[in-house]
């Protein structure tokens, strides 16, 4: 008997502008119509609904993994900035992959999702 494929259980929520509240597990691409080609690997992708259009087709990645929750900036227009709990902040710039801490708030531009650990 073969087992069904291991899907990761979500440890991370991500919180958008308007309260919603989106599981997070593996590797998530976002943006206004993300691609799971826009990073090797992508296990799904999330689409942000930003009206004011700062945020990239494909913005970024979350990475959830045993060691916590990394993103990448995949080349956007407006960058991403990571404001952690104690307020300081990171921008995450070329290939660096970013650690992000529960209470952190992730900055596409204007838009700014919260990412809580569950």
């Amino acid at each position: 008997m073969v087992a069904p494929p291991r899907v990761p259980r979500a440890a991370w929520v991500l919180v958008t502008p308007s309260g919603d509240r989106e599981a997070l597990a593996g590797t998530v691409v976002v943006g206004r119509q993300p691609a799971k080609t826009a990073f090797k690997g992508a296990d799904k992708t999330l689409k942000l609904v930003d009206p004011t259009g700062q945020i990239s087709k494909s913005h970024a990645v979350f990475e959830a993994d045993s060691d916590g929750l990394w993103i990448r900036d995949l080349a956007s227009t407006n960058g991403v900035v990571v404001v952690a709990p104690s307020h300081e902040e990171t921008v995450v710039s070329g290939d660096a992959r970013i650690s992000v801490a529960s209470g952190s708030q992730v900055e596409f531009g204007p838009y700014v999702l919260t990412v809580e650990r569950v």
